[in-house]
């Protein structure tokens, strides 16, 4: 049940024009992008070193037959588990049984992490079926404001940059879309465009709503994976991660008075 809800979750961060999308939003498939963040938000491998090792993983696994690129390919759920025997069979090497190397990634990787999305809201709330639907709809104008703001850095070339073969996002970047998007208040920004003034004069029509730069800074910290650990990886955030940040920029901005 716990791996089940874990595909799931992983599987809510499908781009535009991955099976995920063209069947109408369903969960049901995992891109080299989503395996690759689930293998590094729970810490059984690291990215950047074991890039090639997990790429070769992932194609293995997968027995469809496609004429798309390969990383179009997605893997359905029993393929996800094979995936998981693998990455634990080739962990340990000969070191230990195959039911003891399993029982190890489940017990020592998985589980912690089961319990890290069991623990905080908002990626409790991002699991549920209904935030889902919504996000899949969203999603293909999500990746194009993505790309664009992450792409600004892409010569500086980042450790998640070359093990993901995608742009990531740093902090820079993110404020800056937040400045741009008048999410930030007006306290918090040193220029706007004539829109975010726009939208700012409208939402104060309603009452005030705050949120400030360590919010949104806070906000991005939070949405990175919990077992990040190199500077690269502090300092930069995939799409997934951008989706939960935005996500956490909601909450904070409109949350309810206590």
């Amino acid at each position: 049940q716990q791996l089940n809800a874990m595909f799931r979750f992983y599987c809510g961060f499908s781009h535009s024009g991955s099976k995920a999308s063209a069947i109408g939003g369903n969960t049901a498939t995992m891109s080299m992008h989503e395996y690759n963040h689930f293998i590094s938000s729970t810490n059984l491998f690291n990215l950047v070193t074991e890039g090639e090792r997990l790429e070769y993983i992932f194609s293995q696994v997968n027995r469809e037959k496609t004429d798309h690129p390969a990383g179009d390919v997605e893997l359905l759920r029993h393929e996800f588990l094979e995936c998981i025997v693998r990455l634990a069979l080739v962990k340990w090497g000969e070191e230990k049984t195959a039911s003891e190397k399993v029982r190890i990634v489940l017990e020592k990787y998985i589980k912690p992490r089961w319990q890290q999305l069991q623990d905080d809201e908002v990626r409790q709330n991002l699991a549920k079926p209904t935030v889902q639907a919504l996000l899949q709809r969203q999603l293909p104008s999500l990746l194009v404001v993505y790309k664009h703001y992450a792409s600004q850095d892409m010569g500086t070339g980042s450790g998640r940059s070359r093990s993901t073969a995608r742009p990531t996002m740093n902090i820079g970047e993110f404020c800056e879309l937040m400045t741009d998007s008048a999410l930030l208040d007006a306290t918090q920004r040193d220029s706007r465009s004539s829109k975010a003034v726009e939208a700012e004069e409208q939402e104060e029509e309603g009452g005030e709503i705050w949120l400030c730069a360590q919010e949104a800074r806070m906000a991005f910290a939070k949405s990175q994976s919990d077992q990040d650990s190199t500077k690269e990886d502090l300092s930069e955030m995939i799409f997934a991660e951008f989706v939960e940040a935005l996500a956490r920029v909601a909450v904070d901005k409109w949350e309810v008075p206590s």
